[in-house]
């Protein structure tokens, strides 16, 4: 025990280290709990944004499938780039299709492709063809445009089903020129989940002139 001479008030050196050893814990502490706290918000801020990015592509495609011109045509595809294999669905005689706000109707065809990322991940772009081409001839990527859309990036699988009510079942592609999918099925799996996100659209049935 460090003894104090009398008349002295003053802290001893000992007490002085002490009081400095306790606040420097208390600051850590308080460090690490405020840290903790702000990647917490970051992380949960984050993951509502990834969440909302998501389903504004679902009520997208949603409202695209919904008000699909019923003379318009519908056909998936396989986009071929590094060896691998990506879907993509090419809406023709839709010129309003995957356009929002004040955007004018483009008349050519629109394209919802899967395309690589660096990093083995895959995005799905909004892409448009200037000049309309008979479906399911010729190159989509000779066709499209150079410039395209990306509607949402880093995802780890993008899966399309057509549903054939004439045989009740799904089907991986479709290629009916003269008929639409009654159901259209979206599956997406962000980079990092291990749960995937399952969405089915309706279509109008198609009616040629």
């Amino acid at each position: 025990c460090v003894s104090r001479p009398e008349g002295l008030r003053g802290f001893t050196l000992f007490e002085t280290m002490l009081a400095v050893a306790l606040l420097a814990l208390l600051a850590g502490g308080l460090f690490a709990l405020v840290q903790g706290s702000i990647q917490a918000t970051t992380e949960l801020h984050q993951k509502e944004n990834r969440e909302r990015e998501l389903m504004w592509v679902v009520e997208l495609c949603q409202r695209a499938f919904r008000t699909l011109p019923a003379n318009a045509s519908l056909q998936s595809q396989v986009h071929e780039e590094d060896g691998r294999s990506f879907p993509e669905i090419v809406f023709g005689e839709s010129p309003q299709a995957f356009s929002w706000g004040e955007a004018a109707a483009f008349p050519g065809a629109a394209i919802l492709a899967v395309r690589p990322q660096i990093g083995g991940l895959v995005n799905i772009s909004l892409l448009r063809r200037e000049n309309a081409i008979r479906l399911g001839l010729g190159s989509s990527k000779e066709a499209e445009s150079s410039q395209g859309l990306v509607l949402v990036s880093d995802l780890q699988k993008v899966e399309w089903r057509f549903y054939d009510q004439r045989m009740g079942a799904w089907m991986e592609g479709w290629r009916e020129i003269a008929s639409h999918p009654s159901l259209v099925e979206l599956t997406l799996t962000p980079a990092g989940n291990a749960t995937p996100i399952r969405s089915v659209f309706w279509l109008p049935p198609l009616r040629k002139n």
